[in-house]
């Protein structure tokens, strides 16, 4: 098994199941197994969201494939950086707490990724949870300001720069608009471009 864009099998499965996923992989039985398996779909403002996220993949996630977004948000400092990935076709996003991210209590988050390669280990996690394309995903970063609002990046060189429908590493003018109106209706929070 080859990793995209260079990086060795164990950077791969190291970031994957090493830090995010291993607890939960481990202990895979039918039952968790069977938990994963994507639930139907519910319509909120016409966008369909799906609550495929469950326990240890959910903690400390902004996400529309779980329900509780909005309150985990607040458990972070402001300043602290989500690395995340998006889908236009489904209309689903994940993001994971990124580099020197902190909560309130001062405590590094679980599922915390590397602030260089971390879109790389959500997309990863994503598209297992999803059954997305990961060539189809793009990444963005979203930074919780001191104002709770949220200020989004749209830079990933390990994702975007391996989405063969587009060139460069920057998210599409036209997919920004809907992956800020998508985490403003999910996190109730104003949205911003930064970048």
């Amino acid at each position: 098994m080859a990793a995209r864009g260079g990086k060795g099998v164990s950077r791969a499965v190291g970031g994957f199941f090493g830090r995010l996923g291993a607890r939960f992989f481990r202990r895979s039985g039918s039952a968790q197994a069977a938990a994963a398996t994507p639930g139907p779909a519910v319509v909120a403002n016409d966008i369909p969201i799906r609550y495929d996220l469950t326990g240890p993949q959910a903690r400390n996630s902004l996400t529309n494939l779980s329900t509780d977004s909005p309150t985990r948000l607040d458990d972070f400092r402001p300043g602290s950086g989500f690395s995340g990935v998006y889908d236009h076709s489904s209309r689903r996003f994940l993001a994971y707490p990124s580099g020197d991210s902190t909560l309130r209590s001062g405590a590094v988050p679980e599922n915390a990724v590397p602030r260089y390669g971390g879109h790389y280990d959500v997309n990863s996690i994503f598209t297992r949870a999803t059954g997305t394309n990961p060539d189809r995903s793009v990444g963005f970063t979203a930074i919780l300001r001191e104002d709770g609002s949220i200020g989004m990046h749209w830079v990933s060189r390990s994702v975007n720069g391996a989405n063969p429908s587009f060139q460069g590493v920057e998210v599409p003018e036209h997919l920004r608009g809907p992956i800020m109106e998508l985490i403003r209706q999910t996190t109730n929070r104003q949205v911003w471009p930064t970048r």
